[in-house]
């Protein structure tokens, strides 16, 4: 249940494993995805963006020179993939009010990323039961219930939420040491 660290995972990409490749997308997807939604280009041209961002990565992973520079990289890659699907359809693009720039990505957006970046880590850090815990409560695509999670962890019900709250401390404050300070 050990979530790979970027850098991890950007060698093993360096290295030809596929495994990692595929990682490497699903963590992204999303970020890059949200880049052509925000241009609100149809379905399509949302698909045709995040391929290419990542066909660029594949032959861009090698120049990357700080791996922690990685989201920001992506999020430039598909705002200016965004612009030349623009262009090369014809289409004026849409951009929402509160869009401030559209040469560098949203200042907000670079923020969450990197905060969902330092959970990540501070989860890993976390380990063992605690983690598995948080990820089964928080971190699941579908809500797990308590009796779903007892099962999964060996432990009563009446545990869990205990567990939960003394788990969330303990991830506060390594979230804190690494300079998160929600």
């Amino acid at each position: 249940m050990e979530d790979p660290s970027d850098d991890a995972l950007i060698a093993q990409c360096r290295a030809g494993d596929a495994r990692a490749w595929e990682t490497l997308v699903d963590r992204y997807t999303a970020l890059v995805y949200s880049i052509p939604r925000r241009y609100r280009l149809p379905t399509s041209d949302c698909d045709d963006v995040h391929q290419a961002v990542f066909a660029a990565l594949v032959t861009g992973l090698g120049s990357l020179q700080r791996t922690t520079a990685l989201p920001k990289w992506l999020m430039t890659s598909a705002h200016r993939e965004c612009w030349r699907v623009s262009r090369a359809r014809s289409r004026s693009v849409n951009l929402d009010s509160d869009f401030v720039s559209v040469s560098e990505p949203h200042e907000d957006t670079i923020t969450d990323v990197e905060e969902v970046d330092l959970v990540r880590k501070g989860l890993i850090e976390l380990g063992g039961r605690c983690q598995q815990l948080l990820l089964l409560i928080f971190g699941g695509v579908a809500e797990s219930d308590y009796q779903t999670i007892s099962k999964q962890l060996g432990i009563p019900m009446g545990s869990i939420g205990p567990t939960r709250i003394r788990c969330m401390a303990k991830l506060s404050e390594i979230l804190k040491r690494m300079g998160l300070s929600r």
